[in-house]
């Protein structure tokens, strides 16, 4: 994966943020904040290895799992946070 799709990665997972923060009922909200903690989490574990591939000058498989994992999570987060504005109006 390239740079850009990285980015627009990070940057459709912000773009869920105030999405997730407008749902009234508590425990979805609870629910999905908690989705989000792991998003965060597999960022941060992008970011640190993307320092390794610059290093290696490389992708590293270790990287590109991280971003499989982040891609299939923001997906699922995706559609849950979908789902939940749908029930919650």
């Amino acid at each position: 994966m390239d740079a850009e799709t990285v980015e627009q990665m990070f940057a459709d997972y912000e773009a869920l943020l105030p999405k997730i923060a407008s749902i009234q009922d508590f425990r979805t909200r609870r629910d999905l904040l908690h989705m989000t903690r792991s998003c965060e989490n597999l960022r941060n574990d992008i970011s640190k290895e993307s320092v390794v591939c610059r290093r290696l000058q490389r992708p590293t498989v270790k990287y590109l799992e991280y971003l499989e994992q982040f891609r299939r999570s923001l997906d699922t987060l995706s559609e849950y946070t979908t789902l939940a504005l749908l029930m919650d109006h």
